[in-house]
């Protein structure tokens, strides 16, 4: 039987265990979403190529596997690069396949023609662009590189005639590609730092996640007696309930965790990428002394010189243990006045508290995964929502885009359809992809949209009268956000009393339709999120 060179795209994606395909085609892609089809891949059609690849990156760092998404030429493509470097700047492995022109097509003025390959280039680890000779191998060597340490977005192009063509290549064997997880050479330095500290704290990155190590890296914490922050990515590798956790470090105005890193005589980063948190904000001066455990070196950053330690995370670990003496918490202190600090609520003054929200959505969170947008209520869900485990509570702290919740969640949903997806996101944010609502509908995924409704750029409009002293300057007309989901066929529930909010987390927990819970918030507070 007779392969096309698309054909041989999709038999490497298949390889490799990707099962779907999110994206909107083009007349310049229709042998290859022939081809995904032909190959037992689904295609999921999404509303925007942004929310594409949101999908398949949220769902990529949900389960470590790589997202894939396809778009056409021109605007298509255009439109995912913010996608792209969400991916690149999130550490989430995404393939992005844009449509081409045949390559005769592009020397002259010709409508939709842009340099993919230039405009992706600032954006993603690399770019490809598949030829007649090996596309399998190209397209494997594409999903190599986005799954390598540092994960990122690549790029493949495919031209349209390249594509249509017939495969007159020959079979291959394919080397598998794995990473070393050796532990490094010489720890003895690493241990003598441990043993000689008196107040050590670890600094927990979300490279310990995508490694799969968070199993050793508690037991480290554990055995060491060490207490552990994490960055926002980090969150829940040791969870909140969890004697040794001090939750979660990401703006120098929380006061708490910053107290503690200024009164620590060491700080182990485990699997930290440095614009998590920059050290700049937690060792302005330089003269912490610093342990990094990663499988990548450090980067030149100011105010980073730590001991390096490379290699797998989970056999260091598995090296480190018990090198300290029995000992008490010495953060302890620190800890019962950040949980006495994350429990304080008051009543709202326009609206529902935050904080009082947040303790709702807390008991009612159950095995849910909840993927936050951006806006002021990311910042309150970091602080204030100590996940129960590494994967439960999913936050941008790269490109840090709005619009990406909805999206996000329907990314963890087709992931893992046994999982209950919420977002949690700001009116002006979900307005900006609302209409994958209906994506959702299609393919039967109840996701839940708990809806910050504050009829502004709230966290906008802080920032403005901190640094101006005056305002309101970003209010917006409310949007009654129950009746435009209503009117995409998905259901809507207007909150406007703390009392009434558990019983619609319930009620949309139990719906068969995605269902956006619109919940008017007081944001009186904000200011105490960046002060």
């Amino acid at each position: 039987m007779t392969e096309r060179c698309s054909d041989r795209v999709a038999t490497a994606l298949k390889d490799r265990g990707v099962r779907r395909v999110y994206g909107i085609p083009g007349g310049e892609t229709v042998h290859m979403v022939d081809s995904l089809e032909s190959h037992g891949l689904e295609m999921v059609i999404t509303r925007h190529e942004n929310s594409a690849a949101f999908m398949g990156l949220v769902g990529a760092r949900y389960d470590r596997h790589i997202g894939v998404c396809l778009t056409t030429i021109g605007p298509g493509a255009a439109n995912v690069v913010m996608g792209a470097a969400t991916a690149t700047l999130d550490f989430a492995p995404l393939l992005v396949m844009t449509g081409e022109l045949p390559l005769e097509e592009r020397g002259h003025p010709r409508k939709q023609c842009v340099d993919q390959r230039s405009m992706f280039a600032p954006v993603t680890k690399g770019s490809f662009e598949a030829d007649p000779k090996d596309p399998y191998r190209i397209c494997t060597t594409a999903m190599d590189l986005a799954e390598s340490e540092r994960p990122g977005a690549v790029h493949l192009s495919l031209p349209a005639d390249v594509m249509a063509m017939d495969w007159k290549g020959s079979y291959a064997e394919e080397a598998p590609s794995h990473e070393s997880e050796n532990v490094a050479h010489d720890l003895g330095a690493a241990i003598e730092m441990i043993y000689a500290s008196k107040r050590p704290l670890a600094l927990i990155g979300a490279g310990v996640i995508r490694a799969g190590a968070t199993d050793t890296v508690r037991d480290f914490i554990h055995s060491n007696r060490i207490p552990a922050l994490h960055t926002w990515q980090g969150s829940g590798v040791v969870p909140f309930d969890d004697s040794m956790s001090l939750h979660t470090v990401g703006l120098p105005c929380n006061k708490i965790p910053m107290q503690c890193i200024e009164e620590a005589d060491l700080i182990i980063t485990i699997g930290y990428d440095e614009q998590e948190f920059q050290p700049s904000i937690w060792n302005p001066d330089g003269g912490k002394k610093v342990l990094h455990i990663s499988r990548n070196p450090p980067q030149t950053v100011p105010s980073y010189s730590p001991f390096p330690v490379i290699g797998g995370i989970a056999p260091i670990m598995g090296s480190l243990q018990g090198i300290r003496p029995p000992g008490s918490n010495w953060a302890d202190a620190h800890r019962m006045e950040y949980e006495e600090h994350i429990s304080r609520e008051q009543p709202g003054d326009d609206g529902i508290d935050p904080v009082a929200a947040i303790k709702e959505l807390r008991k009612r969170m159950g095995g849910s995964v909840v993927v936050s947008d951006v806006g002021a209520h990311m910042l309150w869900l970091a602080e204030y929502l100590p996940p129960p485990n590494e994967r439960s509570l999913i936050i941008s702290n790269g490109m840090i885009p709005m619009g990406m919740g909805l999206a996000g969640a329907i990314g963890v949903a087709f992931t893992d359809p046994g999982v209950h997806s919420m977002t949690v996101t700001g009116d002006a944010g979900l307005l900006m992809c609302i209409a994958e609502l209906q994506t959702a509908l299609e393919h039967d995924l109840p996701v839940t949209s708990l809806v910050w409704n504050d009829a502004a750029l709230g966290l906008i409009d802080t920032r403005h009268c901190l640094a101006l002293d005056r305002g309101p300057a970003y209010r917006l007309e409310r949007t009654d956000m129950a009746r435009v989901a209503e009117s995409l066929g998905a259901k809507g529930i207007v909150v406007d009393r703390l009392s009434q909010l558990g019983d619609a987390l319930d009620e949309a927990r139990r719906s068969d339709l995605p269902t956006v819970i619109d919940m008017r918030v007081d944001y009186s507070r904000n200011r105490s999120l960046l002060v």
